[in-house]
């Protein structure tokens, strides 16, 4: 490799067998995960998946790639830093090949950041549009509150059955509407039976009763005979004699 005219040509297979790689690789021909549009996908993505197909498909900038990341002391990065530049490689060739950035799109969604930074960061190809991630964002919220719908159906059938079982009427209740009607007209017979009586005239009630004469006589006559009253009598006509 010290011939700089030998060197010459073998960096430009390099480069030709480079992009052969990763023209086939962005083609339909490879279903790659990065053009993956399921929503598991998104929630199990792993760089581990994504090397598998680099070391596949794509042996020689595999290669490139990691002697370009070797350090003297292992990181624990290095997995990342690799699929995160083939990824951004691959979606330069491909817009179809963004599962990362979409990943990247939605971290910065839960930050709260404005749609400047998707405008600064999606032509560096390190994230999508800020519409693509409403997309992206929709598709995989889509059914998240499935089961509290189910929830919330299952207490709603509930209820309608509570309120069916409270408006139907029960076997006794006839009867006991029936007693209180009885009751009720019972009622009614005992608080409106005075008017079968006609009014008192005036001249009744200035006039005493015969009972309240008798009831006087009768106590007058026991007093005479207890003896009592008979000496004031007497002494009282003595008096008027004298």
């Amino acid at each position: 490799m010290k011939d700089k005219s030998v060197k010459k040509y073998i960096l430009k297979l390099v480069g030709q067998e480079i992009f052969k790689e990763v023209k086939c690789m962005a083609s339909d021909k490879v279903n790659s995960i990065l053009q993956s549009t399921n929503a598991n996908d998104l929630k199990c993505f792993s760089w581990n998946s994504l090397l598998t197909e680099l070391t596949q498909f794509a042996p020689l900038m595999s290669s490139v790639l990691v002697s370009a990341t070797k350090t003297r002391a292992p990181r624990s990065n290095t997995k990342a830093v690799i699929g995160m530049c083939a990824a951004i490689i691959l979606k330069h060739r491909n817009p179809r090949m963004n599962i990362v950035q979409k990943i990247n799109s939605l971290i910065l969604y839960a930050g709260h950041s404005s749609k400047q930074v998707y405008q600064r960061l999606n032509p560096l190809n390190l994230t999508v549009s800020h519409v693509s991630m409403i997309r992206v964002l929709a598709k995989v919220g889509l059914g998240y509150d499935a089961r509290v719908k189910e929830w919330r159906d299952s207490l709603l059938a509930t209820i309608t059955d509570e309120d069916e079982l409270t408006t139907q009427q029960a076997p006794w209740s006839k009867s006991t509407e029936d007693g209180a009607a009885d009751s009720d007209d019972c009622s009614t017979d005992s608080d409106d039976s005075w008017k079968q009586f006609p009014p008192m005239t005036s001249d009744e009630e200035d006039q005493p009763s015969e009972d309240h004469d008798s009831a006087d006589d009768t106590g007058d006559e026991d007093l005479n005979d207890s003896g009592h009253l008979g000496t004031c009598s007497r002494s009282t006509e003595e008096e008027s004699s004298g």
